[in-house]
């Protein structure tokens, strides 16, 4: 302190070293608060992505239980929307009756109350759908929310209904006569044949016109809707057109992978007699979806039963299926595969249940005498 005033420097030997470390110590930021930063986003894959960085950048942080329950309830949301898009309304319909936490009111949440209202519309349950649509516009005030609720109402119940729920509103002095005009708008606007042709194409066993054909094709094309995809797809397969059928399919796979599209896929290439195809189509997606487990098995047992030596790596991996599901049929298959003893050894396969099982039924006897999985 050489040449200050002494005043001065009385005050700085006075003043204590800490007050020259600058926010040194200050406790970290915790890092669930960038979890929840994502988690607002309503992006399962985004909220997965972060909680991987947090736990590579803070290896000895752990999520609270309320983090991993919210990321939990993120899967759920995202499983109900996904069979929502794919038209398994059902499926979705029960998701959601038993996840009571996700059933939001107000303005929370609106595509997910629009989804269910899709599902409920999908299933004929009409007075379902039109009032939680009802609950959604009298709950939440927000114009783009009521814009929506509006458009699905349109869309799948008519115009007519759709403005009756708008003039309701507008008696009961909820909305301006100017914003009723809005919405009427809208719902005139939203009105579209692309719910009732999935509807149609759904339930069609025989050949529909070649102009309705056309008009859905286009739609779907337009919109890039994987759940009309595979109405189409199906359509074309229970006409046993497997190769349109397998076109629409393929076109579902490619804007995202979905259980209807694999199951399709594969049940199609055993149309077409074709069961080492239709094997490596599902096998990737076998444990993710018992609808495709089912034709997995379908095509594996076909494949068995053919000439075709499907190889020690597809033996493999059908045995392994075979053990996890304990399925009667397939272990048959594979019990009477004809190369199955020349494989054995490098397998490890114990047939021993198979053939017991068999010897149980009424003496050994050949593998085609069994028919075939009704699966």
């Amino acid at each position: 302190m050489k040449g200050l005033p002494l005043a001065i420097s009385l005050v700085l030997w006075a003043m204590p070293a800490a007050a020259f470390v600058i926010e040194q110590n200050a406790p970290p930021a915790n890092p669930a608060e960038a979890f929840w930063a994502v988690y607002e986003q309503q992006d399962v894959e985004a909220a997965e992505r972060t909680l991987e960085q947090l736990r590579a950048e803070h290896p000895d942080w752990r999520p609270s239980l309320e983090l991993l329950n919210a990321l939990e309830r993120l899967h759920a949301r995202a499983a109900i929307l996904s069979a929502s898009r794919d038209g398994d309304a059902r499926n979705a319909l029960e998701r959601y009756q038993q996840r009571p936490q996700l059933q939001a009111r107000g303005c929370e949440d609106p595509e997910l109350r629009w989804a269910i209202a899709r599902a409920h519309a999908r299933l004929d349950q009409n007075e379902r759908s039109q009032s939680l649509l009802a609950g959604t516009l009298s709950e939440c005030a927000e114009p783009a929310i009521r814009e929506g609720t509006i458009a699905v109402y349109a869309d799948w119940h008519g115009s007519e209904l759709a403005r009756q729920s708008i003039e309701r509103l507008r008696e009961d002095g909820e909305i301006s006569a100017e914003r009723a005009g809005t919405l009427a708008d809208v719902a005139g606007e939203a009105v579209s044949d692309s719910p009732r042709l999935t509807e149609t194409f759904a339930n069609l066993d025989r050949r529909a016109e070649r102009g309705q054909e056309t008009k859905f094709a286009s739609h779907i094309l337009e919109s890039r809707n994987r759940a009309a995809a595979n109405v189409f797809g199906w359509y074309w397969y229970r006409l046993e057109r497997p190769e349109r059928a397998i076109q629409w399919f393929q076109r579902s796979r490619e804007w995202g992978a979905n259980a209807n599209a694999i199951e399709g896929l594969t049940r199609s290439r055993l149309a077409q007699n074709q069961p080492a195809r239709a094997e490596a189509i599902a096998r990737p997606w076998r444990e993710r979806w018992e609808s495709v487990a089912a034709a997995y098995r379908l095509a594996a047992i076909r494949l068995l039963d053919g000439e075709a030596d499907p190889g020690p790596l597809v033996m493999q991996a059908i045995t392994a299926f075979a053990q996890s599901r304990q399925n009667r049929e397939l272990w048959l298959s594979l019990g009477w595969h004809r190369k199955l003893p020349r494989q054995a050894d490098s397998l490890k396969v114990d047939t021993s249940p198979v053939i017991c099982r068999r010897k149980s039924a009424g003496g050994t006897r050949p593998r085609e005498s069994w028919g075939r999985s009704s699966l």
